[in-house]
């Protein structure tokens, strides 16, 4: 099994690191990277269930003046009778 040296180091103890337990911990990693589609769904986060949503706080156009409900929108204008 092929590891990094700071891996290599944690795991060179013969008496906790036995051979059917590295081969268990290589099997394992294998199993899990074999199909990168679930190895990638595993770390997916639903952003849309973690998120309250915080309403809208602007519809006005433009910015600063906001539409009078007389108006209404024509061809990228507004137009309106006053």
């Amino acid at each position: 099994m092929l590891m990094c040296y700071e891996h290599h180091k944690v795991t060179n103890d013969v008496k906790k690191f036995t051979v059917p337990r590295l081969r268990k911990m290589k099997r394992d990693h294998e199993r899990r990277f074999a199909d990168p589609d679930r190895a990638i769904l595993a770390q997916l986060k639903d952003w849309t269930l973690a998120d309250e949503p915080n309403g809208v706080t602007n519809l006005g156009y433009p910015p600063s003046a906001p539409m009078r409900q007389n108006q209404r929108i024509e061809e990228g204008r507004i137009s309106g009778s006053s």
